[in-house]
């Protein structure tokens, strides 16, 4: 993400990375599907190798094709670079920018309830309405992931549009990012509420696109906030914090399950989505403000 960041300057950068990001979605389903069919005929141990010899080829492929671009080249008036510092002189750096603190927290948040649907939504679809193990799984994971490659190549669009107009605003990413989480809450809660199936199926898809409209400026949002130097260290702490938050969801909704059923649990994520919602509003309006009031008056 980084070198995504050094490649594209800020009115096409969420674009590029919306477009990485679908990625993830496009795999997601085309790799589940494969891992499904290699290890219903072949067992599990052959998908494992396979898609462990995969990732060393494409490995060889990055290698012999990426190149690192020059650290800031897309950015405008980004003067000299300073030196780096070190690790823990960069970590610190991190952890006193309240913004990136803000942006961590609600990825955190949001990986929550993504954890949450992704692993128990196929369970839910198999024992509330009677689906099979095959088209439940199919059914969890494929309406979710196809309206986010929708929801985060609009995301990214949106998002840069408004960065070209707007091009004092740095926070703009993040009101994008949380329009994306308070639209998302009202499909989040219907997922849950609702005892038909296709509506069912219609909020996996609502809920969908806000995600992807949430994860296209995921990155591009941090690199706003952070100076240049720190883009990797930045991503890597966000990155493997936002997944504990994830990790937290499969014991949450473990012990929820015991006392209530899934679909109250599935339906009471839309309250944390809400409040992440409101608080990246909320934390970007300031952001901006206080931007404004350091901005020396033009005469």
């Amino acid at each position: 993400m980084s070198l995504i960041g050094d490649y594209h300057a800020a009115d096409t950068r969420s674009r590029a990375m919306a477009v990485h990001q679908s990625g993830v979605y496009v795999g997601s389903i085309v790799g589940g599907t494969f891992a499904g069919f290699v290890g219903q005929y072949y067992g599990w141990r052959p998908a494992f190798r396979l898609f462990g010899a995969a990732g060393v080829v494409v490995a060889f492929i990055l290698l012999a094709i990426v190149r690192e671009p020059t650290r800031g080249m897309s950015d405008e008036n980004a003067g000299p670079l300073r030196d780096y510092g070190g690790l823990m002189e960069g970590l610190r750096e991190i952890a006193g920018n309240p913004a990136a603190w803000l942006l961590t927290i609600v990825f955190m948040g949001a990986n929550f309830v993504a954890m949450i649907f992704t692993v128990w939504m196929p369970t839910f679809l198999f024992r509330e309405f009677n689906m099979s193990l095959s088209m439940s799984g199919l059914s969890g994971t494929a309406y979710l992931q196809v309206a986010s490659v929708l929801g985060v190549v609009s995301g990214g669009a949106m998002a840069d549009g408004l960065v070209r107009r707007r091009k004092d605003q740095k926070c703009t990413r993040m009101l994008v990012q949380s329009l994306g989480l308070v639209c998302g809450a009202p499909f989040l809660f219907l997922s849950g509420w609702t005892a038909s199936v296709t509506m069912v199926l219609a909020a996996m898809i609502g809920y969908g696109f806000f995600k992807g409209v949430y994860d296209s400026n995921l990155w591009a949002a941090l690199y706003d906030v952070v100076p240049i130097e720190r883009r990797g260290a930045s991503v890597g702490v966000m990155n493997s914090l936002g997944w504990l938050g994830g990790a937290a969801a499969q014991m949450s909704i473990g012990f929820a399950s015991e006392r209530f059923r899934m679909s109250t649990c599935l339906s009471a994520t839309a309250a944390i989505y809400l409040c992440i919602g409101m608080a990246l509003f909320c934390g970007a309006r300031r952001l901006m403000r206080n931007d404004a009031a350091r901005r020396p008056a033009s005469v």
